[in-house]
């Protein structure tokens, strides 16, 4: 049990969005005044919906906030790229009215904000090239891919705790790790992988448009796609190796499913009604 685990549970009853105490509250509070393993403790606070913000020493205060809003009806749909996900999501909030909030859609700012915030990943990853990044060992592109949705993943949390919508939220991307689900406390029925087998990733890239552009500027881009395609198919891997570890529904999509069905199978598992 963690020191810190009445502080916690207090700042999980606050219904605000957002909340200071001051160094004197804290103490009180939990028992213990704040010291420098408070920096470490503070992770914890992540599976309870929250974050600490800013720490103030000027002020001796602390600006905790929340980060996913408890009483929001949120469907994350999580996995590897091109294996359907945004397909299934968009069929879902088109047949049950939830709001489709897509990840990908503000990788590129959460990324830009995580390097200004001075994270190793998101600052290294805005520095590279086209043929500094595809032209690497899949296996470092994986481990920091996974890096980069580690340290994005408070932004898209704050994002959609601003959400104003009656209904239910859809969201996906592959930066929805099963590790990250779990240590944000969201249940198995509010979370699915979507992963592809790596033929089919294959097939369904080289039909995109985009790849030439995303490409362009490596030395040799048949060798760089190939990279690429490696890379994703060993963050697939590991987000199996996820769920299978946090108990989270896994689906691989090798194409025999046809997507109206994949759609039906990830609304049975979220109980969603018409």
């Amino acid at each position: 049990m963690s020191k810190y685990n009445a502080l916690w549970e207090y700042v999980q009853k606050n219904e605000k969005e957002s909340f200071r105490l001051t160094f004197e509250e804290v103490q009180k509070i939990a028992g213990i005044p704040i010291d420098h393993s408070f920096l470490k403790y503070k992770k914890e606070l992540a599976k309870y919906g929250w974050q600490i913000e800013k720490i103030s020493m000027k002020e001796q205060t602390v600006l905790f906030r929340q980060t996913i809003q408890s009483g929001k009806e949120i469907y994350y749909i999580g996995g590897s790229p091109c294996s359907g996900k945004s397909s299934v999501a968009e069929i879902l909030s088109q047949k049950y009215g939830l709001y489709y909030f897509k990840l990908d859609d503000y990788l590129e700012r959460y990324m830009q904000a995580g390097a200004r915030k001075g994270h190793p990943a998101c600052g290294k990853a805005a520095s590279m090239n086209a043929e500094q990044t595809w032209m690497r060992e899949p296996l470092l592109q994986c481990r920091e891919e996974l890096d980069i949705y580690k340290e994005i993943f408070g932004f898209a949390a704050e994002d959609l705790g601003k959400i104003d919508w009656k209904g239910g939220i859809i969201t996906e991307g592959a930066g929805y790790l099963p590790e990250l689900m779990k240590q944000f406390g969201i249940p198995g029925s509010r979370y699915i992988s979507i992963t592809p087998a790596k033929e089919f990733q294959i097939l369904h890239y080289r039909k995109r448009d985009f790849v030439p552009w995303v490409l362009e500027g490596c030395s040799d881009k048949e060798a760089a796609f190939r990279n690429w395609m490696d890379r994703d198919a060993l963050f697939a891997q590991e987000v199996q190796r996820q769920c299978d570890k946090e108990k989270y529904v896994s689906v691989i999509n090798d194409g025999t499913m046809g997507i109206e069905e994949l759609a039906d199978l990830v609304a049975v598992h979220f109980l969603l009604e018409k």
